[in-house]
């Protein structure tokens, strides 16, 4: 029995879920509550076959099963909060992050629930051996970047057959976005906060790896014993000088210039760089995200006055002319720029502390 008054969609539906094809027009007919849902129901049994186009245009997990049922692929379930998956002593607490590319869940063990950790999986897997050799490549690169700034990598393998997973440290704290703006911390201890970034990533970049993502979201500013922590999470994005290009961002290191009957790439500057360009895109890219992080810093809450004030004009135009000085186009071969710019943060920093300390 199904409800009655039932939409041309849902009867659809019924019958993909439940009826043999060969009983479907009888069932619509004996179902449909006006001549006009029969009719639209009918219509969207004769389409079906020739696309997906009869199917909602929201790209939600319904859809996914619907087309999945309708091609006799096997529907691949999206995990839920309170899902145990004991072979791999995981169990997921809190769905925390939600992207085009994946999902990511506050996550602990099944045996020691108080050990906590962040699980990041696919939101869709259409290919998850694929999917899997990507996280495989990003736990390698993640792995060489071990840094007291750096949240830990933990793992990768299957939750199931057909969802792999990559689990890392969790960092309880603010987004680094959210410190720079919130008037309850110091000058002085995020003036601190943006140098040990700047350390960090410069020292990546000495080891040949660039992040290529180090945006404000991609900064955990922790407080451990008071004292503020930032480290890099989320190394999706990033190349590894060292590996040969296993890691390219989007794949661009595999494909070819496009010809004039091809479509063009989406970014025609990245369409047939080689994995030491990538490599050097990625830098430019941290040092881009290092500009925008001062940038913030002196703009937000009138920083930029209350630093003149009380720590006086010389200092304040130091601070302004090293975020306009920073050089986008570097070059991945040589220095990182971000060795000075910390150099330079360092040396300021001692005269920012005394005078908010007045």
């Amino acid at each position: 029995m199904v409800s009655p008054n039932l939409p041309p969609f849902q009867l659809m539906l019924h019958c993909l879920e439940h009826l043999n094809p060969n009983d479907w027009s009888s069932f619509i007919h004996l179902n449909a509550a006006t001549p006009e849902i029969r009719s639209q129901t009918l219509k969207l049994v004769e389409s079906h076959q020739k696309g997906d186009s009869w199917l909602p245009i929201d790209n939600d997990d319904s859809r996914i099963s619907i087309k999945d049922h309708w091609s006799g692929a096997k529907a691949i379930r999206t995990p839920q909060e309170g899902d145990q998956f004991t072979e791999q002593d995981i169990q997921l607490i809190e769905l925390i992050g939600r992207g085009t590319a994946n999902l990511v869940y506050l996550a602990s063990q099944v045996r020691v629930p108080r050990n906590r950790f962040v699980i990041k999986t696919p939101t869709h897997c259409n290919h998850p051996q694929k999917q899997l050799e990507r996280y495989a490549d990003e736990y390698e690169v993640h792995l060489g970047a071990r840094h007291p700034n750096v949240a830990q990598i933990l793992s990768f393998g299957n939750l199931t057959k057909d969802r792999p997973f990559l689990s890392m440290e969790f960092v309880p704290g603010m987004k680094m976005g959210q410190y720079l703006v919130n008037p309850n911390y110091s000058i002085p201890r995020k003036l601190s906060v943006l140098t040990e970034i700047c350390s960090a990533t410069a020292d990546l970049h000495r080891r040949g790896i660039s992040h290529g993502d180090l945006n404000p979201d991609n900064i955990i500013v922790s407080n451990p014993q008071g004292i503020p922590h930032p480290k890099l999470i989320d190394f999706g994005k990033a190349v590894s000088r060292q590996l040969t290009g296993n890691h390219a961002p989007h794949d661009v290191s595999s494909k070819e210039p496009q010809g004039e009957n091809n479509n063009p790439p989406h970014d025609k500057q990245e369409s047939s760089m080689t994995a030491t360009n990538m490599y050097a895109v990625n830098q430019m890219r941290d040092v881009r995200a290092v500009s925008y992080l001062l940038y913030t810093f002196l703009a937000a809450n009138r920083n930029e006055h209350q630093i003149a004030t009380l720590c006086g004009e010389r200092v304040a135009d130091q601070l302004i002319r090293l975020q306009e000085s920073i050089c986008w186009d570097v070059i991945g071969d040589h220095q990182s720029p971000l060795d000075r710019i910390a150099q330079q943060l360092k040396e300021i920093e001692p005269e920012v502390a005394a005078g908010f300390s007045v």
